[in-house]
Protein backbone atom coordinates (compact mmCIF):
# COMPACT_ATOMS: atom_id res chain seq x y z
CA UNK A 1 0.00 0.00 0.00
CA UNK A 2 3.02 2.51 1.03
CA UNK A 3 4.63 1.99 -2.03
CA UNK A 4 1.76 2.98 -4.51
CA UNK A 5 1.35 6.20 -2.49
CA UNK A 6 3.15 9.52 -3.83
CA UNK A 7 6.09 10.44 -1.48
CA UNK A 8 4.18 13.31 -0.08
CA UNK A 9 1.45 11.17 0.79
CA UNK A 10 3.70 8.69 2.06
CA UNK A 11 5.01 10.83 4.70
CA UNK A 12 1.48 12.27 5.84
CA UNK A 13 0.50 8.49 6.36
CA UNK A 14 3.62 7.86 8.09
CA UNK A 15 3.56 10.50 10.25
CA UNK A 16 -0.66 9.40 11.14
CA UNK A 17 0.78 5.83 11.59
CA UNK A 18 3.59 7.26 14.23
CA UNK A 19 0.86 9.54 15.88
CA UNK A 20 -1.62 6.28 16.23
CA UNK A 21 0.68 3.87 17.01
CA UNK A 22 0.71 1.90 14.02
CA UNK A 23 4.34 2.76 12.94
CA UNK A 24 5.69 -0.97 14.38
CA UNK A 25 3.12 -2.37 11.74
CA UNK A 26 4.43 -0.51 8.99
CA UNK A 27 8.20 -1.30 9.83
CA UNK A 28 7.29 -4.97 10.26
CA UNK A 29 8.79 -7.58 7.46
CA UNK A 30 6.76 -9.27 5.37
CA UNK A 31 6.30 -13.05 6.00
CA UNK A 32 5.96 -15.46 3.22
CA UNK A 33 4.96 -19.49 3.24
CA UNK A 34 3.86 -21.86 1.15
CA UNK A 35 0.74 -24.23 2.09
CA UNK A 36 1.51 -27.89 3.36
CA UNK A 37 -0.19 -31.23 4.11
CA UNK A 38 2.50 -31.94 7.02
CA UNK A 39 2.83 -30.04 9.96
CA UNK A 40 6.29 -28.80 9.49
CA UNK A 41 6.82 -29.05 13.04
CA UNK A 42 5.47 -32.45 13.57
CA UNK A 43 6.07 -34.80 10.19
CA UNK A 44 3.66 -37.39 11.39
CA UNK A 45 1.04 -34.89 11.02
CA UNK A 46 -0.37 -35.55 7.52
CA UNK A 47 -3.09 -34.63 5.87
CA UNK A 48 -4.45 -37.35 3.20
CA UNK A 49 -7.38 -35.71 1.92
CA UNK A 50 -6.19 -32.17 0.19
CA UNK A 51 -5.19 -31.52 -3.26
CA UNK A 52 -2.22 -28.98 -3.53
CA UNK A 53 -1.38 -26.50 -6.72
CA UNK A 54 0.29 -23.49 -7.77
CA UNK A 55 3.07 -24.92 -5.68
CA UNK A 56 1.83 -24.90 -2.72
CA UNK A 57 -0.05 -21.55 -3.38
CA UNK A 58 -3.99 -22.55 -3.12
CA UNK A 59 -5.43 -25.68 -1.93
CA UNK A 60 -8.96 -27.91 -2.38
CA UNK A 61 -10.53 -31.26 -1.21
CA UNK A 62 -12.26 -31.90 -4.77
CA UNK A 63 -15.80 -33.30 -4.54
CA UNK A 64 -15.07 -35.28 -0.84
CA UNK A 65 -17.36 -34.44 1.67
CA UNK A 66 -14.60 -34.22 4.50
CA UNK A 67 -13.24 -31.50 6.43
CA UNK A 68 -9.44 -31.17 6.44
CA UNK A 69 -7.05 -28.59 7.42
CA UNK A 70 -3.01 -27.70 5.62
CA UNK A 71 -0.86 -25.46 7.17
CA UNK A 72 1.89 -22.87 6.30
CA UNK A 73 5.50 -24.53 6.24
CA UNK A 74 6.90 -21.73 8.09
CA UNK A 75 6.00 -20.35 11.47
CA UNK A 76 4.54 -16.69 12.45
CA UNK A 77 7.26 -14.74 13.38
CA UNK A 78 6.59 -14.42 17.42
CA UNK A 79 7.73 -10.33 17.49
CA UNK A 80 6.21 -7.88 15.42
CA UNK A 81 2.89 -8.60 13.10
CA UNK A 82 2.53 -10.36 10.26
CA UNK A 83 0.08 -10.38 7.21
CA UNK A 84 -1.25 -12.77 4.59
CA UNK A 85 -4.23 -12.81 2.51
CA UNK A 86 -6.10 -15.77 1.32
CA UNK A 87 -8.67 -15.59 -1.64
CA UNK A 88 -11.51 -17.58 -2.46
CA UNK A 89 -10.85 -18.78 -5.84
CA UNK A 90 -13.93 -20.71 -5.91
CA UNK A 91 -16.91 -20.88 -3.46
CA UNK A 92 -17.54 -24.39 -5.11
CA UNK A 93 -21.05 -26.02 -5.17
CA UNK A 94 -21.24 -28.19 -2.62
CA UNK A 95 -20.15 -27.80 1.08
CA UNK A 96 -19.12 -24.45 0.40
CA UNK A 97 -18.03 -24.62 3.71
CA UNK A 98 -14.28 -23.53 5.06
CA UNK A 99 -11.77 -21.80 7.37
CA UNK A 100 -9.01 -19.23 7.43
CA UNK A 101 -7.09 -18.71 10.52
CA UNK A 102 -3.97 -20.00 12.76
CA UNK A 103 -3.25 -23.15 14.41
CA UNK A 104 -0.49 -23.88 17.21
CA UNK A 105 1.98 -25.59 16.02
CA UNK A 106 1.49 -28.27 18.17
CA UNK A 107 -1.82 -29.20 15.96
CA UNK A 108 -1.71 -32.36 14.37
CA UNK A 109 -5.60 -32.81 13.60
CA UNK A 110 -5.11 -32.41 10.06
CA UNK A 111 -8.19 -34.74 9.37
CA UNK A 112 -10.57 -32.40 10.69
CA UNK A 113 -11.43 -28.15 11.02
CA UNK A 114 -8.47 -26.23 12.31
CA UNK A 115 -9.86 -25.31 15.82
CA UNK A 116 -10.71 -28.90 16.63
CA UNK A 117 -8.69 -29.45 19.43
CA UNK A 118 -8.43 -26.16 20.86
CA UNK A 119 -5.84 -24.94 19.16
CA UNK A 120 -6.83 -23.18 16.00
CA UNK A 121 -8.21 -19.59 15.92
CA UNK A 122 -10.39 -18.33 12.89
CA UNK A 123 -12.98 -17.21 10.69
CA UNK A 124 -15.73 -19.80 9.59
CA UNK A 125 -17.78 -20.12 6.10
CA UNK A 126 -20.27 -21.96 6.99
CA UNK A 127 -22.41 -23.46 3.46
CA UNK A 128 -25.64 -21.02 4.46
CA UNK A 129 -23.08 -17.91 3.67
CA UNK A 130 -22.82 -16.98 7.62
CA UNK A 131 -19.63 -16.01 9.20
CA UNK A 132 -18.16 -16.70 12.74
CA UNK A 133 -15.12 -16.37 14.49
CA UNK A 134 -13.88 -19.65 15.57
CA UNK A 135 -12.51 -21.63 18.67
CA UNK A 136 -12.57 -24.15 20.87
CA UNK A 137 -14.28 -26.01 18.43
CA UNK A 138 -17.46 -23.43 18.29
CA UNK A 139 -18.60 -20.58 16.74
CA UNK A 140 -18.36 -17.34 18.93
CA UNK A 141 -20.90 -14.62 18.93
CA UNK A 142 -23.44 -13.63 16.29
CA UNK A 143 -22.60 -14.44 12.54
CA UNK A 144 -20.35 -11.49 10.56
CA UNK A 145 -22.21 -12.25 7.41
CA UNK A 146 -23.20 -8.72 6.94
CA UNK A 147 -20.06 -7.16 7.87
CA UNK A 148 -18.21 -9.69 5.93
CA UNK A 149 -19.89 -11.02 2.90
CA UNK A 150 -17.66 -13.74 1.27
CA UNK A 151 -17.76 -14.76 -2.27
CA UNK A 152 -15.62 -15.62 -5.10
CA UNK A 153 -12.90 -13.42 -5.20
CA UNK A 154 -12.75 -11.95 -1.70
CA UNK A 155 -9.92 -11.88 0.07
CA UNK A 156 -9.48 -12.49 3.39
CA UNK A 157 -6.63 -10.96 5.11
CA UNK A 158 -5.02 -12.16 8.22
CA UNK A 159 -3.30 -10.03 10.52
CA UNK A 160 -1.47 -11.37 13.64
CA UNK A 161 -0.22 -9.25 16.23
CA UNK A 162 2.59 -11.09 17.98
CA UNK A 163 3.49 -8.50 20.59
CA UNK A 164 -0.01 -7.62 21.59
CA UNK A 165 -1.37 -11.10 21.41
CA UNK A 166 -4.22 -10.19 18.68
CA UNK A 167 -5.64 -11.90 15.71
CA UNK A 168 -7.34 -9.20 12.84
CA UNK A 169 -9.32 -10.07 9.63
CA UNK A 170 -9.48 -7.56 6.85
CA UNK A 171 -12.09 -8.06 3.97
CA UNK A 172 -10.05 -7.38 0.48
CA UNK A 173 -7.53 -5.19 1.93
CA UNK A 174 -9.89 -3.42 4.55
CA UNK A 175 -9.89 -4.08 8.94
CA UNK A 176 -13.30 -5.55 9.43
CA UNK A 177 -12.61 -7.32 13.11
CA UNK A 178 -10.25 -9.05 15.46
CA UNK A 179 -10.75 -12.24 17.39
CA UNK A 180 -11.66 -12.19 20.83
CA UNK A 181 -9.15 -14.71 21.92
CA UNK A 182 -5.62 -13.56 23.35
CA UNK A 183 -2.89 -15.66 21.27
CA UNK A 184 0.04 -13.93 22.89
CA UNK A 185 2.46 -16.28 23.36
CA UNK A 186 1.76 -18.98 21.12
CA UNK A 187 3.51 -20.52 18.45
CA UNK A 188 1.26 -20.18 15.88
CA UNK A 189 1.24 -22.00 11.78
CA UNK A 190 -1.27 -19.98 8.90
CA UNK A 191 -3.93 -22.69 8.72
CA UNK A 192 -6.85 -23.70 5.94
CA UNK A 193 -9.65 -25.86 6.16
CA UNK A 194 -11.66 -27.11 3.56
CA UNK A 195 -15.14 -29.10 3.33
CA UNK A 196 -15.63 -30.07 -0.03
CA UNK A 197 -14.78 -28.72 -3.34
CA UNK A 198 -13.97 -24.74 -2.24
CA UNK A 199 -10.76 -23.70 -3.71
CA UNK A 200 -8.48 -21.16 -1.58
CA UNK A 201 -5.25 -19.33 -2.43
CA UNK A 202 -2.77 -17.49 -0.31
CA UNK A 203 -1.06 -14.70 -1.09
CA UNK A 204 2.07 -13.65 0.88
CA UNK A 205 5.00 -11.44 1.20
CA UNK A 206 2.36 -8.74 1.60
CA UNK A 207 2.75 -5.40 3.19
CA UNK A 208 0.47 -4.91 6.27
CA UNK A 209 -2.67 -2.63 5.38
CA UNK A 210 -2.65 0.75 7.47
Amino acid sequence: YLDSLEPSMRILVQEYAEYTGMDEVIASGRYSFRLSTTNPTNKSAVNTSAYLMQQGAACTTGVRPTWNTVVGDALVPQTGQSYWEVEVTSLGTAGREFMVGVVASSFTNLGSFLDSSNAGWGIYHNSAGAVFLRANGANQGNSYAEAFPIDTGTRVGVLVDADRGSLLFFRNGIFKMSHMNSIKGQSLLPALSINTDATLTVRTGLPVPV
